[in-house]
């Protein structure tokens, strides 16, 4: 049983230890063989005979002696333990006798020092009942000594502003005031304080005039006044008044600073670097030993650098513009950012926050015409260099600038943004003198075109096509002036990067670009406007020989224009338009590349197509209301119940015809006639009875009006045929109007059979439509004659 207990006290023993030391102990499976030494199933009898029976003598020897050495190996380590438990349980022992005995003499020295402090404690509260009279008496006497300095610098206070109103300290003078102003409000019932009160206002109303007179100077900094118009609002002045003579004056001052920019020439360029002694000296040796030029070079070969760089004239004059528009952008730009934050500081901040839209609105229109003239100046020099590859250098550099004024509120006005619409503005500027140029250039060439109008000639054989080569040959000019217009703008886009200002705003500059090419289609219809009003008024005014207007045929000729613009240059812009808004989206994020509009070139030729269609409707219109004149005179002036028997064409019917003519052969000249299609031709309804053409001539008549408004195509015989069927329709409106005898009605005949005959060998009205409204014409005759006596055709022919 005791053999059996030793393992067991081995165990607790070696428990004790872990937790002494805080060892945890380790869990593991516990082992269950019986043969194993770490197990707690090991049993020794079952141990010592497997291995009698397994084992050889000789390596139960080895196996005791290795148990031995083992054994001995844990005793050591138990005494060892021991020895250091042992250690410090005595160590432990003398720690606690030592804090014993200090904790004795800790516990005198608490009651030592208890004594001690209240013996303080006494002594001080005995000096405070002594000194406590002579403190209150302290205290009295110290605030009769702070009264008395107040009602001294307050008896001091006119004088003193005297003082700093002569030494011009009006910002000291003004703290004086402000500082003392309550303490006057409160006792100014007194005599004496009155009477200060009283002299302080006065000098402070008349450091107001002088505050006043010194913002009104026209050689008073921005600064002064800033400072005068501070001063002048912690003194109680009115603000609204006073913001509106700021924003009058500051502005009134950056116009003189513009204007002395304006007088002031380019800047020279800064001289090259004088050569050093030392390199003087080297070159003046080379040249007494009479080196060679090849070996001058090998030896030196920095010296081909540090040559004076040749510059082309138009290099320098850019490099001066570059200059200057550096202290331009620099000088201007510190003003107006000094003017937002001094407005700001003084007057947005200090409104209320409904108020807040209406001060900077007001602001944003006073800066308006000083940011205008500023950007027509820096225009001025853009538009003088001759490469726009140095306009779009001038304008990084601007917008490098510009892009360096950060987004600060603290003043109440954000000024980045308004700084960043300088430089939209001055590009947008840029553009549109680029604009108005081109289309300058194409009114000018609208102008030489006058020169080439056709002759009125009835002669076909000296019918050429100049005036439509002229057409042609300038709409080839055209192209020149808008691939200029485009190329000069295109450069802020294909030249931009995503890393330049341009680039990033090569958005703004695209829609601008869209919107100026766009206006040109407006221009052009402005244009023709301005010529078909003039051939309106001419026409009321009846004017006769050569007029300032140009003739109605050149309707036709910028009609005619316009179509080879439309045929031959929108494909070539569109095609431009679309390979430098591929370049823009190029240089953009792929989010904002989704936003780049493509140019509505659909719009575009639909603008210019209605601005053609006008023009020759309204030619169209023009001449055939002149037809419709002189048909009119020639019905209305006889009597047609008293006419006598025909015996010839009648003047006017005539006249008509040859005017005809003469239209036809201004018009052939410019849109040519096509060839005529293989038909059968309409029948006459001359030869119809009264009775029997009636429900043919209302066919016509409800077919008219669609007829008088179908689109007037681009070649002669639609004109042609618009023409005629206007004069024809008055031809027919003014037979209505009359009564004809039987002689009338013959007459009739023979005045529309000669108009008939004439205008077939003409051959321009390839749908017979003329041929079915002079029916009309017989017709109506018929319905307003009371002697119905229609003459034979073979008279008619004969006449």
């Amino acid at each position: 049983a005791g053999e059996d207990e030793r393992p067991n006290a081995h165990r607790r023993m070696r428990s004790l230890l872990r937790n002494y030391y805080g060892i945890a102990e380790e869990e593991k499976p516990q082992n269950q063989d019986p043969m194993s030494l770490d197990s707690p199933m090991f049993s020794r009898e079952k141990f010592v005979q497997k291995q009698l029976r397994t084992k050889k003598l000789s390596a139960l020897v080895s196996a005791e002696v290795k148990l031995k050495k083992e054994c001995h190996s844990l005793d050591s380590e138990m005494k060892t333990l021991v020895y250091e438990n042992y250690n410090k349980f005595i160590s432990a022992t003398d720690t606690i006798q030592q804090m014993k005995a200090h904790i004795v003499d800790m516990d005198e020295k608490m009651k030592e020092l208890q004594s001690k402090i209240s013996s303080i404690s006494g002594s001080s509260k005995n000096i405070n009942e002594k000194f406590s009279e002579n403190r209150k008496a302290i205290e009295k006497y110290s605030g009769i000594s702070s009264l008395l300095k107040k009602r001294q610098f307050l008896f001091e206070l006119p004088s003193r502003l005297h003082k700093c109103i002569e030494m011009k300290a009006y910002t000291q003078a003004v703290k004086y005031y402000n500082k003392s102003k309550e303490i006057l409000d409160k006792y100014k019932h007194l005599p004496s304080f009155d009477s200060i009160d009283k002299e302080s206002v006065q000098i402070i109303e008349d450091l107001k005039v002088i505050l006043q007179e010194r913002m009104e100077q026209s050689s008073t900094s921005p600064k002064t006044v800033t400072e005068c118009t501070s001063l002048l609002l912690e003194l109680g002045e009115d603000s609204e008044n006073l913001r509106e003579n700021f924003l009058k004056w500051r502005s009134e001052d950056l116009q003189k600073l513009l204007e002395g920019y304006c007088r002031e020439p380019l800047p020279e360029l800064p001289e090259p670097t004088a050569e050093p002694e030392s390199l003087k000296e080297s070159k003046a040796e080379e040249e007494a030993f009479g080196l060679p030029d090849e070996l001058d070079s090998q030896l030196d070969p920095i010296e081909e650098e540090t040559k004076e760089e040749v510059l082309s004239e138009e290099e320098i004059f850019f490099r001066r513009t570059a200059l200057y528009l550096e202290f331009l952008n620099t000088s201007f730009l510190r003003e107006i950012l000094e003017f937002g934050h001094s407005y700001g500081e003084q007057f947005v901040l200090r409104a209320a926050d409904s108020d807040r839209p209406r001060l900077l609105k007001e602001f944003d229109e006073t800066m308006f015409p000083v940011l205008t003239n500023f950007t027509t100046l820096v225009t001025e020099h853009l538009i003088s260099q001759k490469e726009h590859s140095y306009v779009l250098q001038c304008l990084e550099l601007m917008g490098d600038r510009y892009n360096k004024v950060s987004s600060d509120l603290s003043s109440g006005i954000d000024m980045s943004l308004r700084v960043q619409n300088i430089l939209s503005n001055t590009i947008k500027s840029f553009m549109q003198h680029q604009f108005e140029q081109c289309i300058g250039s194409i009114n000018a060439k609208l102008t030489v075109l006058q020169r080439f109008v056709p002759n009125r000639s009835d002669e076909q054989t000296k019918i050429s096509n100049t005036a439509a080569e002229q057409c042609d040959t300038l709409s080839d000019k055209m192209k020149t002036d808008i691939d200029t217009f485009l190329s000069s703008t295109a450069i802020f886009i294909v030249s931009g990067d995503r890393k330049t200002f341009l680039g990033q705003h090569g958005m703004n500059i695209w829609n601008m670009l869209t919107e100026f090419v766009m206006r040109m289609g407006s221009s052009f219809k402005e244009q023709a406007d301005i010529f078909i009003q003039e051939q309106i008024n001419a026409r009321r005014r009846k004017t006769k020989g050569k007029t300032d207007s140009a003739p109605p045929i050149f309707l036709c000729m910028f009609s005619r224009l316009l179509t080879e613009f439309e045929k031959n240059l929108i494909p070539h812009m569109d095609g431009q338009l679309a390979t430098i808004a591929n370049s823009l989206k190029k240089n953009v994020t792929q989010a904002r590349s989704r936003l780049v509009r493509d140019f509505d070139v659909e719009a575009f030729t639909n603008n210019i197509s209605a601005t053609s269609q006008s023009l020759l409707k309204s030619f169209v219109r023009d001449q055939g209301t002149h037809l419709s004149l002189m048909i009119r005179k020639g019905i209305e002036t006889p009597d047609w119940s008293l006419m006598k028997e025909p015996r010839d064409v009648r003047l006017a019917i005539e006249l008509v015809v040859k005017e005809f003519q003469l239209i036809m052969g201004q018009v052939v000249q410019i849109f040519p006639m096509l060839e005529k299609e293989v038909g059968t031709e309409s029948e006459s309804y001359s030869s119809l009875s009264r009775y029997r053409a009636l429900s043919a001539f209302k066919e016509s008549s409800r077919k008219r009006a669609a007829l008088m408004d179908v689109v007037v195509e681009m070649n002669g015989n639609s004109i042609l045929t618009g023409i005629a069927k206007i004069a024809i329709k008055s031809y027919i409106e003014c037979v209505r109007l009359c009564t004809f005898n039987q002689f009338g009605y013959q007459q009739m005949q023979v005045d529309v059979a000669f108009t008939r005959s004439f205008w077939k060998r003409l051959d321009f009205d390839n749908e017979q439509t003329t041929e079915r409204m002079l029916d009309d014409v017989l017709e109506s005759t018929t319905w307003r004659c009371f002697e119905f006596n229609p003459m034979g055709t073979k008279i008619i022919e004969s006449i």
